[in-house]
């Protein structure tokens, strides 16, 4: 699963949603209509993307 994280201008993007998702790769455990998580390296603040932010991510080729 680590694999599936990436770094981008400062933030570190998730793209799993759940903790069975990421501890076991339980991909039927992903959470339906939660979007990936963007963490700030600097302060460890975390927060969900939006939709716009996600579309792009996918057109880049970082998310399916």
């Amino acid at each position: 699963m680590e694999d599936s994280a990436f770094p981008e201008n400062g933030f570190l993007l998730v793209p799993w949603n759940s903790v069975a998702l990421v501890d076991h790769g339980d991909q039927d455990a992903e959470l339906a209509g939660n979007p990936p998580i963007r963490v700030d390296l600097r302060t460890g603040k975390c927060e969900y993307i939006d939709l716009l932010e996600a579309f792009d991510y996918m057109s880049r080729g970082f998310m399916s």
